[in-house]
């Protein structure tokens, strides 16, 4: 199984534990690092996935925006760690397609960067289906949740 993940905009890419527990689950692993205020950002990681098919995308905070987006132009399943789809630092022109994936939004209950009740606010007004799950975590994303949830996706 091929995985891409998208990290959030503070973020500078993805710390060893967390790749460890990518590469305990998928043989391919596209880790980015990535620049969001350059405009070819979102291109480039849209034509990786038009091209190379991961199974998986996963994107936390401005990065789970970004893997929304690219999952709406694609159908690729997504998993979203408190996702910026709203309350974003910058403004970003992403494009939304039409396709329709399966979505798992993990969000911290303790984030005050991401609000989760706004998100799951977000979600209803604009008729997203997703399985959203609530876990004691703030903004960053521990190793153990995000072990777990890469867990109840992929299995």
């Amino acid at each position: 199984m091929k995985a891409a993940f998208f990290h959030g905009l503070e973020s500078k890419g993805v710390s060893q534990d967390k790749m460890a527990i990518l590469n305990r689950y998928f043989s391919e692993v596209y880790v980015p690092t990535l620049d969001y205020r350059n405009p070819n950002t979102f291109r480039d990681c849209l034509k990786y996935a038009e091209t190379e098919s991961p199974d998986l995308l996963i994107g936390s905070s401005m990065g789970g925006w970004m893997t929304y987006c690219i999952s709406t132009m694609t159908g690729i399943p997504m998993l979203l760690f408190n996702p910026a789809f709203h309350s974003r630092a910058m403004e970003i022109p992403y494009k939304l397609g039409n396709k329709k994936a399966p979505c798992t939004i993990i969000l911290g209950k303790n984030d005050i960067t991401i609000s989760p009740l706004k998100t799951i606010e977000w979600l209803k007004d604009n008729k997203i289906h997703a399985d959203v799950r609530t876990v004691d975590m703030e903004h960053r994303i521990t190793a153990n949740i995000f072990d777990a949830s890469i867990s109840y996706v992929v299995n």
